[in-house]
């Protein structure tokens, strides 16, 4: 069964410093990489994960997005509305995580039987991965001079030319 993260999208943007940084001249843009971010996220840890933003401009909009479940409030409703709703939506989900720093909605997911995260918590762990070392990373593949001769004059091949 894959994970099912509810992700507060603005609590979680103002954790992450390279996405906090653009929200002021560029709110889509961080936003879409935010995104970015959280589908990498979802792609390695086999989860599913849906992001609600308040929905000024967008309407109750619902989209996905890189793999990403994205949800804008309605006009008149805010995020945390829509989070709670979508917590207490009366289908059990025992495996649901809600990821923000909002004390109201903490409160309100632990009671719905959710597990919750703060949005610094899931931000540190988006950035842990961010600074992981892919395999291409930890093993340099390429060949010393020397290394390069050795391999030159055990097939026959003259290094010199």
């Amino acid at each position: 069964m894959k994970k099912d993260i509810l992700i507060d999208g603005y609590n979680l943007m103002h954790r992450i410093p390279e996405i906090r940084s653009g929200m002021k001249n560029d709110l889509e843009g961080a936003r879409e990489r935010l995104i970015l971010r959280l589908s990498s996220y979802a792609a390695l840890h086999r989860a599913r994960l849906t992001v609600v933003f308040d929905g000024a401009g967008h309407g109750g909009e619902s989209r996905k997005s890189a793999g990403i479940h994205v949800l804008f409030s309605g006009s008149g409703e805010s995020a945390d509305c829509v989070i709670k709703r979508m917590v207490d939506s009366g289908i059990p989900n025992p495996g649901r995580t809600v990821v923000t720093s909002d004390r109201e909605i903490q409160v309100f997911a632990r009671h719905c039987g959710a597990r919750v995260l703060s949005s610094r918590e899931f931000a540190d762990a988006l950035s842990g991965e961010s600074r992981t070392e892919t395999a291409s990373d930890k093993y340099d593949r390429s060949l010393s001079p020397a290394e390069l001769d050795a391999w030159m004059k055990l097939f026959g091949q003259d290094p010199g030319g």
